[in-house]
């Protein structure tokens, strides 16, 4: 009797360290899985963050060319105006000038 409640002991051990391995290796198994997944997930995330800064570049990059362009027309047709209006004004200064040399009155 005592010799069989011996072997049962031995055998529970056997069983329990048996147990005990498998539940480490699948342990292992499953750290090594969530560890791809993270790995997997980073990636992703990373590569939908670089598109996101790529869009938003572009956008920011064709809106500052839009106010670039709109900024420049704007300087231009304002140029134009203070243009025509300084010309305008230097005309009767210059006719002047013309006539006095022309008359020979400098």
């Amino acid at each position: 009797m005592t010799e069989d409640i011996v072997r049962q002991i031995a055998e529970a051990e056997d069983v329990a360290v048996r147990r005990k391995q498998e539940a480490e290796e699948q342990a292992k198994s499953v750290i090594a899985n969530a560890e791809e997944r993270a790995v997997q997930t980073l990636r992703s995330a990373e590569e939908v963050c670089k598109a996101f800064e790529d869009s938003q570049l572009k956008t920011a990059r064709a809106q500052a060319d839009e106010q670039t362009a709109k900024t420049l027309a704007e300087a231009q047709s304002s140029a134009k105006v203070y243009c025509s209006k300084a010309l305008e004004k230097a005309e009767p200064c210059v006719m002047e000038i013309v006539g006095r040399i022309l008359r020979g009155d400098c």
